[in-house]
């Protein structure tokens, strides 16, 4: 009799205590889980903000090459128009088309200085008024009408098409027709295009902080236009006018229901140029509130079954059927071991399975070891010549600009572009211009020290960081060298090329600190240098 009531009373206190322990763990699993929620929501901002400043960054790397191209091919198009002989305002819509089919263009417009199309390839836009949708298009055609130079917008929204459009505006001198050009930079069968089109606007690159949180449900960034808010995620998506108002005054709106909690947040971004200053987005994240509440039930849940277990075995195993049971196993145990110790065993079987064992564990790592490394150069360098691709080569670049300010060291930096590269590629095919790609790098490699790094751009595009130079004729010997290299023949198949280079140089942190900056100076360097006979090296300074 007293052993049963003390075996009851035993087994009513492991229940208090069971019960117990699980609402405190519950309970901490739900405050760590809110405190990891917030501190989340805290992280996500700040990735959100440095992604969206380097989205900006791309795009200012990004829009001079188009433009470029959209003002030259302004010009091609009004040659065209004045080849039909007639006044730009008595051109056809079947000519126009004719002259589009001919050009690099998405579309063309002919449009007068009310700011009304009264001729265009894209029908809807016919007889559209452009002041009375963008106020801000009064200002560009004025500043088009005296400058007589071709302007280039930045990429906007496009409400019609729902698609991202940039648009070039000309007025030629002596006309009374404005004209204009757009390209849809999302289209890949747009004929004008940058070498970093494909990371244009990087939805990817957005929606993976999404993939990787699991409290974040949606999420959407809105870039903020003088008159449209409009998503760098979803196209066609806005953001609603009344909610941007709102945060203009408080920053942020946190709206909460039952489940989830989502957040607007107005990030305004510190861009390197002028075009871009005062740039500003809307990041709107939906988080699941829900979770630490499940986290909290779950915990209890496990908790309450484990003690259950671990009370049903204790009692299961008080009575005198565990004492009968458990001496019968110890019987049984006895037995096993002292059959097993007149047992024979081959040793020399025993060491070979042991090794075939650790064989497979030291080659599951060796491919373990093989596949990382495979995946970071693969996120790192260039798939084609092995070299570092354009990121890898701005890590490296911001590393050499900090390296001058503590030694006083001086730097260099080479845009080496080749010349006449296009034709073998349309003339004998990609894999024989991927075969020179592969070359010339190894000679560019050969070139150099080993301390100094050789990256592609993309394209026929090579930049070479000289670190530590002792002076400018260091410089020039290394641009004799490559020049030398890359006029050396190439021999793919049966057939003989010869390639030369054109390259610009600028010197940090002589010319400057700041990275789009130089590499701006390098570029248009290479550019002058290809402009005046090209197989020749020109310095950003000269």
């Amino acid at each position: 009799m007293l052993k049963r009531t003390v075996t009851i009373f035993l087994l009513i206190m492991i229940c208090v205590s069971t019960i117990a322990t699980a609402l405190c763990l519950g309970l901490y699993t739900y405050n760590e889980s809110l405190r990891f929620t917030d501190l989340t929501m805290q992280l996500v901002q700040k990735e959100i903000e440095r992604k969206s400043a380097y989205y900006y960054l791309t795009r200012l790397s990004v829009e001079p090459e188009i433009d470029s191209q959209m003002k030259t091919e302004l010009y091609m198009i009004y040659k065209d128009l004045v080849d039909t002989g007639k006044d730009l305002l008595d051109v056809t819509p079947e000519e126009l088309k004719v002259i589009k089919n001919r050009s690099q263009a998405d579309d063309i417009y002919l449009i007068n200085k009310s700011g009304v199309i009264y001729n265009t390839t894209f029908a809807p836009d016919l007889n559209f008024n452009l002041f009375s949708v963008d106020p801000n298009m009064k200002k560009v055609l004025d500043d088009v009408s005296k400058e007589h130079e071709p302007i280039a917008t930045q990429v906007g929204f496009s409400m019609l098409t729902g698609t991202f459009k940039k648009y070039a505006y000309y007025y030629p001198p002596g006309t009374d027709a404005i004209i204009e050009i757009s390209i849809d930079v999302n289209s890949p069968n747009s004929k004008i295009k940058s070498k970093l089109f494909q990371d244009y606007l990087m939805r990817d690159y957005f929606t993976e902080i999404m993939d990787k949180n699991p409290y974040i449900k949606e999420l959407d960034v809105y870039r903020v236009a003088s008159w449209i808010q409009y998503s760098l995620v979803h196209e066609g998506k806005k953001l609603d006018i009344k909610m941007f108002e709102k945060l203009q005054s408080e920053g942020q709106v946190k709206i909460q229901n039952d489940t989830t909690t989502t957040v607007y947040t107005l990030i305004s971004l510190e861009a390197s140029s002028e075009v871009y200053e005062n740039i500003q987005v809307v990041s709107e994240v939906t988080y699941d509130t829900s979770m630490p509440g499940l986290a909290a039930l779950r915990t209890v849940g496990y908790t309450l079954i484990i003690l259950l277990v671990v009370i049903s075995f204790t009692f299961f195993f008080s009575n005198r059927f565990f004492e009968q049971k458990f001496l019968r196993q110890v019987s049984n145990i006895k037995n096993s071991l002292q059959e097993k110790d007149d047992e024979e065993y081959n040793e020399q079987q025993i060491e070979s399975s042991a090794s075939d064992e650790f064989s497979q564990i030291a080659n599951s790592i060796a491919s373990r070891k093989k596949l990382e490394k495979a995946l970071r150069d693969a996120a790192t360098h260039d798939t084609l010549t092995k070299l570092p691709n354009r990121l890898l080569f701005m890590d490296r670049l911001e590393h050499a600009l900090l390296l001058p300010k503590h030694i006083n060291m001086k730097n260099g930096l080479l845009f080496v572009d080749l010349d006449g590269f296009k034709s073998i590629n349309d003339n004998f095919g990609h894999d024989c211009g991927d075969f020179c790609l592969e070359t010339i790098a190894e000679r560019l490699l050969a070139s150099v020290r080993n301390c100094d790094t050789v990256a592609r751009l993309g394209g026929d595009e090579f930049t070479i960081i000289l670190e530590d130079i002792p002076d400018i004729a260091y410089i020039n010997s290394v641009c004799e060298r490559i020049l030398a290299a890359v006029n050396k023949e190439i021999v793919y198949k049966s057939d003989i090329f010869n390639l030369s280079a054109s390259i610009g140089v600028s010197i940090f942190p002589q010319e400057g600190e700041d990275i789009m900056d130089l590499i701006s100076k390098a570029d248009q360097a290479m550019y002058i240098a290809k402009q005046t006979g090209k197989n020749k090296y020109i310095y950003s300074s000269s």
